[in-house]
């Protein structure tokens, strides 16, 4: 897989300008990752998944966008720098991960690797989500989410609807946007679900995701 972040640094500090009043937000993170380091991870994961995906075109499309020049890739794992797993993948809830992982809890995954791509061209914006888990008897599942209309940031939050291939919908939501609707160098992402009547049921959240690219 060609690199997109072969010329590319992490943004490890960003300034958040606060909506109301003149003060600065800091929000910090150190990854302990290059981003060809990132690249290689999420190689790794693509040789492993795509040959066994049956065509399933939301995983394509991840590692499509992963490669597209101008892709913004932001990622997260844990343990690590960053904080334990339940700090990484800080969720009240499994459900909507499917069967396989909707009975675990925090003390079934030794390690989780999250990975967001956002994509913001002339011709629309794209998103797409990599959650990879790796059990405590070594197993390893990944699921993958993609947007399915385009993402939004036009009043100061960046709004995604995602849905995978059971069309299982997901919302995540930041405030980490400049006043360009581009996400800032180091973010953090509130997700939720939709319930039957289709409203929004708040899960919990990724609390820093280290950006590489854009």
């Amino acid at each position: 897989m060609k690199s997109a972040l072969s010329r590319l640094t992490v943004i490890s500090l960003i300034a958040v300008f606060a909506a109301i009043g003149c003060s600065n937000q800091y929000r910090t993170a150190e990854l302990g990752l290059s981003g060809a380091e990132v690249m290689q991870r999420l190689t790794q994961i693509e040789n492993e998944t795509v040959g066994t995906s049956g065509g399933n075109s939301i995983i394509q499309k991840f590692f499509q966008l992963v490669q597209t020049p101008g892709a913004s890739i932001y990622f997260a794992d844990g343990p690590s720098p960053l904080g334990p797993v339940i700090s990484v993948f800080s969720m009240a809830s499994f459900d909507f991960l499917g069967q396989e992982l909707a009975t675990r809890s925090f003390a079934d995954i030794t390690n989780v690797q999250i990975a967001f791509v956002d994509l913001n061209a002339t011709s629309g914006r794209d998103c797409a989500l990599m959650m990879d888990f790796t059990l405590a008897d070594s197993s390893q599942i990944t699921r993958f989410f993609a947007c399915s209309q385009a993402p939004d940031a036009s009043s100061g939050e960046y709004l995604a609807v995602l849905e995978d291939s059971l069309g299982t919908q997901i919302v995540l939501r930041s405030f980490d946007v400049d006043q360009n609707q581009e996400l800032n160098g180091v973010i953090q992402m509130k997700l939720s679900d939709i319930d039957p009547a289709g409203n929004e049921r708040y899960i919990g959240k990724f609390s820093t995701l280290v950006g590489f690219g854009g």
